[in-house]
C-alpha cells in the first residue's frame, strides 16, 4: 500500500514547524556551553499555589474522574467577571464558552466557514494554527504584513475589494506573537466595519491580552464587535496554565452556538477539577500582575544587552517577547536569514531562539526562561555575545 499517494499533497509545506525544527536541533546540542533557552513561550515555574490547591481539592471531590461533557458553570461565571473587571467587555452566557486551549479552537473554526477558494485574511507573521487549518480546506490565505517601519501595525487597506469580497474570516492576534505590537480602537472600529460590508467574521486570538504593559484594547469592547465576531481567551501565558489547556472563547452569540456544536465533535470538554482551578486563576488578577513585572524587568535587562552589541530589541506593549533584528554579518559570517543566524548562535554559544523569515528577518526571544540566579544569567549571556561579536 502507497500511504504517500493518500496524503494531501504539499502536507510537508502544511504542517512545517519551526519550533519543532529548534526542538530538534535544540535536543542535538552537545557545544561546550550550558544550554541558555529563549525558546518556545512557556513558563517555566510551577503555576501559583492557589490554581494548584484548587485543582487539587476539585481532583478529591470529584466523583467523576473520566471526561467532563460539559462545562463547569462556576468558570464561565468568573471568565465574565474577569472580562468586566480587566477589559471593560461585559458577555452573556450564551456569549460564552469554555475550549480546552486557543490552539485547538483556532484549529476547529475553519470547519465551519471554509469552503474551496474561500479566503482567510490573517497577519504575517503569525500564529498559523487556523491558516493551516484552512489551506486543508482548500481555502486560501491573503495576508496583512507587519512591517517594522510602519511599527508592526497592520493596514487593512492593503486587501483589495476583490479579496474582501471573498473572505469568510478575518484572524487576528493582539496583542501580537511574535512582534508584540497591539491595535487601537480605530483598526477595530475599521475592521468591523468591513465585515459588516463584506460580511466575514472576525476571529482575535488573544492570548497574550493579560501580558500587557499599558491598558489593553479588546477587539470585543468595542461597539459592533459581538455583532461580527468573537475573541479567544487562554489562562496559558496570563495565569501560567499552559499545560492544563484551558480557556474560553467570547463574543456573537450565533458564533458560540455554532462553535458549541461543532465542538461537541472535536472533544468533550475540559477534565471539570481543570476548569475549576482556572476558575480560581481568573479570580486573582495579581497572579497576572507578578508574571507582567517579571517578564518586563527582563526584558529591559536583556534589550540593554542586546544593544551593546548593536541589536536592537523594540520592548513590546503587550507579550513577553523580545522581537529582534538580525545582524547581516559578524566579524567573518554573514547571515542572509534569521534561521542561518539563529543556528549560529546555537552552534557557537549555546542560545537557542526563534527565526522569523516572513516579512524581513528577525528572532524572538522568550522572557519565560528558566534560570537560579538572574543576575548570572544576565552576565552569562553578555559574556557569551562577547566572545561572537568582539
Amino acid at each position: 500500500m502507497n500511504i504517500d499517494k493518500l496524503v494531501i499533497p504539499g502536507y510537508e509545506g502544511i504542517f512545517y514547524n519551526r519550533f519543532q525544527e529548534l526542538l530538534n536541533q535544540k535536543s542535538k546540542y552537545q557545544g561546550p556551553f550550558k544550554l541558555m533557552d529563549f525558546g518556545v513561550g512557556e513558563e517555566k515555574s510551577m503555576p501559583d499555589e492557589r490554581i494548584l490547591s484548587s485543582f487539587n481539592n476539585a481532583l478529591k471531590e470529584s466523583k467523576n474522574h473520566k471526561y467532563s461533557d460539559n462545562e463547569a458553570k462556576e468558570l464561565l461565571a468568573s471568565a465574565q467577571k474577569y472580562l468586566q473587571r480587566n477589559f471593560n467587555v461585559q458577555v452573556d452566557a450564551d456569549e460564552l464558552m469554555h475550549v480546552m486551549g486557543a490552539k485547538s479552537i483556532l484549529a476547529m473554526i475553519p470547519s465551519l466557514f471554509i469552503n474551496k477558494g474561500d479566503y482567510v485574511v490573517t497577519l504575517k507573521p503569525s500564529y498559523v494554527i487556523l491558516e493551516r487549518a484552512t489551506i486543508l480546506r482548500e481555502g486560501k490565505i491573503a495576508y496583512l504584513p507587519l512591517k517594522e517601519e510602519n511599527q508592526f501595525y497592520p493596514n487593512l487597506d492593503d486587501i483589495g475589494e476583490d479579496i474582501w469580497q471573498k473572505t469568510k474570516i478575518l484572524n487576528l492576534n493582539f496583542p501580537h506573537n511574535p512582534t508584540g505590537a497591539t491595535v487601537d480602537e480605530n483598526f477595530y472600529k475599521k475592521a468591523i466595519a468591513l465585515a459588516r460590508k463584506y460580511n466575514f467574521i472576525i476571529v482575535n486570538d488573544a492570548a497574550y491580552i493579560g501580558i500587557s504593559y499599558h491598558k489593553p484594547v479588546s477587539f470585543l469592547s468595542i461597539e459592533g464587535a459581538k455583532e461580527v465576531g468573537i475573541e479567544i481567551f487562554t489562562l496559558s501565558k496570563s495565569h501560567n496554565m499552559t499545560g492544563f489547556r484551558i480557556g474560553f472563547v467570547a463574543g456573537n452569540a450565533k458564533l458560540i452556538s455554532l462553535l458549541k456544536l461543532l465542538k461537541n465533535n472535536f472533544d468533550s470538554g475540559q477534565y471539570i477539577p481543570i476548569q475549576l482551578a482556572a476558575k480560581t486563576a481568573l479570580d486573582c488578577d495579581d497572579i497576572t500582575e507578578s508574571l507582567k513585572n517579571k517578564y518586563l524587568s527582563r526584558m529591559k535587562k536583556i534589550a540593554m544587552i542586546l544593544f551593546e552589541h548593536g541589536l536592537y530589541a523594540y520592548i513590546p506593549y503587550g507579550t513577553f517577547y523580545l522581537y529582534v533584528k538580525i545582524p547581516s554579518r559578524i566579524k567573518d559570517t554573514t547571515f542572509k536569514t534569521a534561521q542561518e543566524f539563529a543556528e549560529f548562535l546555537l552552534e557557537r554559544v549555546g542560545i537557542m531562539l526563534i527565526p522569523y523569515d516572513d516579512e524581513g528577518h528577525y528572532v524572538r526571544l522568550s522572557m519565560t526562561f528558566e534560570c537560579a540566579d538572574e543576575k548570572a544569567f544576565y552576565e552569562d549571556l553578555r559574556t557569551r555575545l562577547n566572545l561572537i561579536f568582539f
